[in-house]
């Protein structure tokens, strides 16, 4: 039974493996992938350190906020954040307040976070 099996079933990956080989034949518009794939502005992946150090409250409460994330209490995490924003003035701290104001869908704190 399972060699019949397995006679049925080596055809098949043959036949399928094999059609996806076949080259298409008509039109073909060779584009170089350089041209294809080159973007238009070369991403700045640099992370710049904050501007001053931070504080140990301003640490703590970036940690309540981090925990708040971690178990799904978003109204914590973004009131922590700005309180953080509000001493800290760092953009880092600014930009993940923001990002996260949006995708919970706090649109004021959103847009108190992105005016920092």
């Amino acid at each position: 039974m399972k060699l019949n099996l397995t006679a049925r079933l080596i055809p098949i990956f043959l036949l399928l493996s094999g059609c996806a080989h076949v080259a298409l034949e008509g039109n073909s518009t060779s584009v170089e992938t350089s041209q294809v794939l080159s973007p238009l502005v070369e991403p700045d992946l640099t992370i710049e350190p904050p501007s001053k150090p931070f504080t140990p409250e301003i640490l703590f409460t970036l940690l309540v906020a981090e925990m708040g994330l971690k178990r799904d209490r978003y109204d914590i995490a973004i009131t922590h954040y700005l309180h953080a924003l509000s001493n800290a003035e760092d953009p880092g701290v600014a930009e993940r307040a923001t990002k996260l104001s949006f995708q919970a869908g706090a649109m004021a704190q959103a847009l108190v976070a992105a005016q920092k």
